[in-house]
């Protein structure tokens, strides 16, 4: 009997020094780098020269404006109005946007908040307004 009092103590003893006292394990990760929310703005420039839409890649519609969460997968699209071409994506030092050959489309992972401009030019031949 007394063994087995000296077990259950030796047990409890092994288990409350396991106890950080949240319930976690000291190796357990926190979640908050998934937890986090960064801001996304977008916008044209000039604002007659075209438009910037946004989506995840899971086909949802992102406002300029919208927290959303690390690690998300956003797909832009720059769509010049007649008479306009796009010029350039302005990343604003976002090393992860990735810019398509035609200019028309980037794509981003969410690790920042993030803020993107596409300049608008007229097209050669055009008159002015």
């Amino acid at each position: 009997m007394k063994k087995l009092i000296l077990c259950g103590i030796c047990l409890l003893t092994v288990l409350a020094g396991c106890n950080l006292g949240n319930g976690l394990s000291k190796n357990a990760p926190s979640g908050t780098e998934h937890t986090k929310q960064y801001t996304v703005m977008f916008s044209a420039n000039p604002a007659e020269g075209g438009t910037v839409s946004a989506k995840t890649k899971a086909g949802k519609e992102v406002k300029s404006g919208t927290k959303l969460p690390h690690g998300t997968d956003i797909v832009f699209t720059a769509t010049p109005k007649e008479n306009y071409m796009i010029d350039e994506w302005n990343k604003n030092e976002i090393k992860a946007l990735q810019i398509s050959s035609d200019k028309k489309t980037a794509t981003l992972n969410l690790t920042a908040d993030a803020s993107i401009t596409v300049t608008f030019k007229k097209k050669s031949g055009t008159p002015p307004n």
